[in-house]
């Protein structure tokens, strides 16, 4: 669906020979003489002294008529593609000064023409250097008209790539529509460089202009999911240095969010195995007996999985594919437990703030630029979430209310802590065992070697993801266990089968219907949350990292939809990362999984000659 159908269009008519025809009036002024930016004797303080990065925001930047008219352009004369990565998901147009060569299209496009030769003139670069201390800039035209959809978004980066070093950003919503509406989504939120919390947030208001010096691991900021019907639309650019070395922060480049994503080796939490983790016992397999295997798996999972025949077939699929999922694998009562433990905690958390969840044990995990997820930990507290400041071109900034919601009193453990409590006994007492292991063991026939990593992780609707990254190669294959909980397809069994009765919660995935509606949305991977494994691309280089690894021709290896109480287990070769993708604010709940990497010794792999 074009994305520019979702704006509102007028257009300017005139009748001529007894038709009418569309026309827009030549342009005329460009800028505003009287705007903050020209009229502000403090602009370049405000700059320099801007936090969490310089930066500066301008209303009224456009002549009024000029910004309604672009706007009117853009959205019936360019075409937008849809784009999605792991960090990102929007409707961009080609790059304007590609779109502009042909003199065709700049007679089509007058007004991004003169738009293009005002801002990238000689005298407005002069203009810009002085007001914020840019030194020389090059006359490189560098832009693309971007449109955020309802579910689209832009994670966390800083934009260092190439020479450039100062990003404009261009908002052109409907003038005669209301002011943006934080609860509306598409906000640009900056973050400082200790916390995966944004300190403030700009609303996308009509012809605001933003400015900001581009610096690694400095410039830190995203665009928050657009939830409301809206379209976000704006114009996004760089002022470029005439040479690498004149960046900011040259000598600091390797501290770049893009630099991070490919180092193989960065300083980022390493994911914690408790000491039941370490202490667990190296059975295999073979060193259990039949009735040992099933003695210690059957108080967690399903008969099914201790059977032979049911073992057999999950060992064939795994031998020819590298990976298995393994679906209704616990109990049914002990699966009903921790989703409803999992409704409880969505319901009383407020999924616009960054706070939420925050607590119960609950600590917030990042850098933001490489993730961002809620993790449990044994000890009582966790990370304090400051709330977000929000500001309106021309309006000083307020601090916004943060609720993480769920706090403990004297009633007892909050509805957070109950949830990681009864995951991280899922994990203590079945995963971290020796017969989990043994079936794992059974099903992969590998020899593990030592669980690596063992996560009780949860991702929040419209906040949390993690980024494919370098950091997670290994010079050696992996085996990726993990246990998801989520508002999903699960069968509920009835007293006859269980010896229960049926649960009282009647939330949105107690029916037949309801159920099959909340996995059909995960399976389309629309409100993403499925974990992706893609193949690293050794040749990697700048020029492509300036599209941010889009890549049309070459899909992910294999993408894992959010199911409940699915195990899904996964062979990772060394050359192979992986993801957990943004999960939408209109996801059918929170993904909660437990998580653990195996390492896997080298003689029980098959030969080539085997493959």
């Amino acid at each position: 669906k074009h994305a520019m159908s979702r704006l509102p269009k007028r257009k300017a008519a005139r009748k001529r020979k007894g038709r009418v025809e569309v026309r827009a009036p030549p342009p005329g002024k460009v800028l505003n003489p009287e705007s903050h930016f020209f009229a502000a004797e403090e602009l370049g303080r405000s700059f320099q002294e801007a936090e969490p990065f310089r930066h500066v925001v301008v209303s009224d930047f456009l002549n009024a008529d000029f910004a309604s008219q672009l706007r009117e352009e853009l959205i019936h004369k360019l075409d937008v593609k849809f784009k999605e990565t792991d960090l990102f998901k929007f409707h961009q147009t080609k790059d304007i000064s590609a779109i502009l060569a042909a003199d065709q299209e700049r007679l089509k496009l007058p007004y991004l023409a003169k738009l293009v030769e005002c801002l990238y003139s000689e005298d407005f670069r002069t203009l810009l250097s002085q007001k914020f201390e840019l030194g020389m800039l090059a006359d490189r035209v560098d832009m693309a008209a971007q449109a955020y959809t309802e579910g689209c978004h832009l994670l966390c980066h800083d934009d260092v790539i190439s020479t450039r070093k100062l990003t404009f950003v261009m908002y052109l919503a409907d003038p005669e529509e209301e002011r943006w509406k934080v609860e509306e989504g598409g906000g640009m939120e900056m973050y400082s460089e200790a916390s995966p919390v944004p300190v403030s947030e700009i609303l996308p208001d009509f012809n605001v202009a933003l400015f900001f010096a581009v610096e690694p691991g400095k410039s830190l900021h995203a665009v928050r999911e657009v939830t409301g019907q809206r379209t976000r639309l704006s114009l996004q650019g760089w002022f470029h240095a005439p040479r690498l070395e004149e960046t900011f922060g040259f000598e600091r480049r390797g501290e770049a969010s893009l630099q991070q994503v490919l180092a193989r080796a960065i300083a980022v939490p390493a994911p914690a195995v408790s000491g039941a983790a370490a202490a667990a016992p190296g059975a295999t397999a073979a060193e259990l007996r039949p009735e040992e295997l099933r003695a210690a798996l059957s108080p967690w999972v399903h008969q099914q999985y201790l059977e032979d025949a049911p073992l057999q077939q999950l060992q064939t699929h795994f031998a020819e594919h590298s990976e298995v999922q393994l679906s209704d694998f616990l109990l049914p009562g002990r699966a009903r437990e921790l989703l409803e433990l999992l409704r409880v905690a969505d319901g009383a958390e407020d999924t616009s703030s960054h706070s939420a969840g925050c607590s119960g044990g609950w600590v917030l995990r990042g850098p933001p630029h490489l993730q961002r997820f809620l993790v449990f930990e044994d000890e009582e507290g966790s990370e304090a979430a400051p709330p977000t400041k929000r500001r309106k071109a021309g309006e000083g900034e307020t601090a916004a209310g943060a609720s993480g919601g769920g706090a403990e009193g004297s009633g007892g453990a909050s509805p957070q802590r109950q949830l990681g409590s009864r995951l991280r006994d899922l994990r203590e007492g079945l995963m971290l065992k020796a017969a989990f292991r043994a079936l794992i063991e059974r099903v992969t026939n590998l020899r593990l070697t030592g669980c690596e990593a063992a996560e009780v992780r949860r991702f929040r609707r419209g906040l949390d993801y993690s980024i494919a990254t370098l950091r997670g190669l290994r010079a050696e294959p992996r085996v990726d266990v993990c246990l998801m909980v989520a508002e999903s397809g699960e069968r509920r069994p009835g007293p006859n089968s269980s010896g229960e009765p049926p649960s009282a919660n009647h939330g949105a995935g107690d029916s037949e219907a309801g159920r099959a509606k909340s996995q059909q949305l995960w399976d389309s991977e629309e409100l993403g949350g499925f974990e992706s494994y893609i193949e690293v691309d050794e040749d990697e280089d700048d020029e492509k990292a300036e599209v941010y690894r889009d890549n049309d021709e070459e899909g992910p290896l294999l993408n894992i939809p959010v199911t409940h109480n699915a195990l899904s287990i996964v062979m990772r070769d060394p050359g192979t990362l992986s993801f957990v993708k943004f999960v939408s604010r209109a996801a059918p709940s929170a993904r909660c999984d437990v998580k653990l990497i195996f390492g896997v010794d080298p003689t029980s792999l098959a030969s080539d000659d085997d493959d």
